[in-house]
């Protein structure tokens, strides 16, 4: 469904993917990123990498996010592709 990364020592998920995931579309999400930045704590929920990875060469940094950080984001969305994600962020929490 998504790919879980390990970046400091837990387990994280690249914001890019977590958006289209979740099913928002592409234009918004420098504004998107913005406003969650501003609704976690930096190196606690969300983590800046290092090794930029040119997915989109529009995105000039990879944000990262930890797991329960992710649900949270999720659970705000009413969208079927919401829904699935948070069960499945829920069962990769609990492993």
């Amino acid at each position: 469904m998504i790919e879980i990364d390990l970046y400091n020592g837990q387990k994280t998920v690249d914001s890019y993917d977590l958006y289209l995931t979740i099913g928002l579309t592409r234009t918004n999400y420098v504004r998107w990123i913005k406003n969650i930045k501003e609704r976690g704590g930096r190196d606690i929920d969300w983590f800046i990498s290092d090794n930029l990875k040119y997915k989109n060469r529009k995105i000039k940094k990879r944000y990262y996010f930890t797991l329960d950080f992710a649900r949270a984001i999720c659970i705000r969305y009413k969208l079927p592709d919401s829904n699935k994600l948070i069960v499945f962020l829920k069962e990769e929490i609990n492993r």
